[in-house]
């Protein structure tokens, strides 16, 4: 039974080596707003953080999600930082939102504890990314602009006439 216990860990360990080398995600590939897409094999307790470069401000949603495989995680948090703030936390599965207000790199840190006897289990996350739509210039503007061109033409008539009385 112990011998077969270390087989089974040697086993997970070198499939969660495998998992981890190909499952990591880069921006190049995925579908139009997709920015992360991975599934991870845990091992014990396990930290994963991902690199997400926005290009814009927009909307991040966040899907986390326990596959119960083979065993259900005992643990499973989430949380979203730039450099130099904390944005959110979460603990346990479920689709999370966030609102990025310029573009920059954020990190996302996902860490999961392996359940069951084996101490392993399998998570997976995917991350969407929603640009604001750019705000039109509204008429208002080019209002604003002749409005101020006619104050100008105002000004210059009545230097014109101050100088000539």
């Amino acid at each position: 039974m112990n011998r077969c216990y270390t087989v089974l860990k040697w086993a997970s360990g070198l499939l969660a080596s495998l998992v981890m080398m190909s499952a990591h995600a880069e921006m190049v590939g995925y579908p139009a707003g997709t920015l992360y897409d991975s599934t991870t094999f845990v091992t014990g307790p396990s930290l994963n953080v991902a690199t997400l470069n926005v290009g814009s401000a927009g909307t991040l949603t966040f899907k986390l999600t326990d596959l119960t495989w083979p065993d259900a995680l005992s643990s499973l948090s989430f949380s979203l930082t730039s450099a130099t703030d904390i944005l959110g936390a979460h603990t346990g599965p479920g689709t999370f939102s966030y609102q990025v207000d310029k573009a920059g790199s954020l990190f996302a840190s996902i860490f999961a504890m392996g359940g069951g006897q084996s101490k392993t289990g399998l998570y997976g996350v995917n991350v969407n990314f929603s640009p604001v739509a750019p705000v039109p210039l509204p008429a208002a503007g080019l209002l604003l602009a002749s409005g101020l061109a006619g104050f100008g033409a105002l000004r210059k008539k009545r230097t014109a006439v101050t100088s000539a009385a």
